[in-house]
C-alpha cells in the first residue's frame, strides 16, 4: 500500500484536501444513503446508483500509484454520494493488495478475489439498489456527471427509459481520433439494471468488464465524460 495513497485520504477525511468535496469533516468518506433519504431531498425518487469501483488490475503504469489511483476515483464521487445519487459505494479488486485499508478509511464495501471477474461477480450480486454504477479506477466523472445520471434515474422512475435502460461513460477524448469520433475512447464506467448485470455475470464464468459491456453496446452514451487519472 502506497503510503501517498492513505495520506490523500487522511486529508479527505478531515477535510483538508483542495478540492470541490473538501469544505467539511468527514468520517468517512462515504455513507450508506439507504433508505434513500438523500435522493428525495435531491428529487431523483427512490432510485438511486450502488457503485462499484474496480480494478482491472494492480499493476504500476503512469505515474500514479495503483492504490492512488483508486482513491482518487474515489475522491470524485464523494459530491455524487453527498448528494444522493450514489446509494452505496463498494471497492472490487485483487486480494492481497492492502485494499482493506483504503475500504476502510473511505467507509466502502470491499470485495475481493483471484480474478476480476470473480471480484466483479461478488460485487454485483451484493450491490444493494436495482440500478449499478461500475466505474473503473483510475477515471473520473466530470462535471456535470450527477445532473446528467439524475436525469437518467428520474426517466426510468417516470417509466420513460423501458426495461432495458443503460448508459456508457466514456473517457474524455485523448487524442485527434478520439476527438472525430467519441465512441473510439475506452469505456471508463457503465450505468445498467442489477438484474441484468447478475444474470449475464452468473452465466458467463469469469466474466470481466469489457464483456459485460458489450451486452450493452447499444446503449447511449452520456454527453459527460470521464478524466483519466495519472
Amino acid at each position: 500500500m502506497n503510503g501517498a495513497a492513505l495520506d490523500l485520504l487522511r486529508l479527505e477525511r478531515s477535510g483538508k484536501a483542495v478540492g470541490a468535496f473538501s469544505e467539511r469533516p468527514r468520517l468517512p468518506l462515504f455513507h450508506l444513503n439507504y433508505p434513500p433519504r438523500a435522493a428525495r431531498e435531491t428529487g431523483c425518487g427512490s432510485i438511486m446508483l450502488s457503485t462499484i469501483v474496480f480494478c482491472e488490475s494492480f499493476q504500476r503504469s503512469g505515474r500514479l500509484d495503483p492504490a492512488e489511483r483508486l482513491v482518487r476515483t474515489l475522491s470524485s464521487l464523494i459530491r455524487a454520494n453527498v448528494e444522493g445519487l450514489l446509494g452505496d459505494v463498494a471497492i472490487a479488486g485483487p486480494s492481497g493488495q492492502g485494499l482493506g485499508l483504503i475500504a476502510d478509511q473511505a467507509g466502502c464495501g470491499l470485495f475481493e478475489a483471484a480474478s476480476e471477474g470473480e471480484w466483479l461477480r461478488h460485487a454485483i450480486e451484493a450491490a444493494r439498489g436495482p440500478e449499478l454504477f461500475l466505474l473503473r479506477s483510475g477515471f473520473a466523472p466530470q462535471a456535470g456527471f450527477i445532473e446528467e445520471a439524475g436525469d437518467l434515474l428520474r426517466a426510468q422512475g417516470a417509466g420513460k427509459s423501458g426495461s432495458a435502460h443503460a448508459a456508457l461513460l466514456r473517457a474524455e477524448p485523448e487524442n485527434f481520433a478520439e476527438r472525430l469520433f467519441p465512441p473510439a475512447a475506452p469505456l471508463a464506467g457503465l450505468i445498467a439494471p442489477r438484474d441484468r448485470c447478475v444474470e449475464l455475470s452468473a452465466n458467463k464464468s469469469g466474466l470481466k468488464f469489457a464483456a459485460l459491456a458489450r451486452f450493452f453496446n447499444s446503449a447511449a452514451a452520456l454527453r459527460t465524460g470521464a478524466r483519466r487519472i495519472g
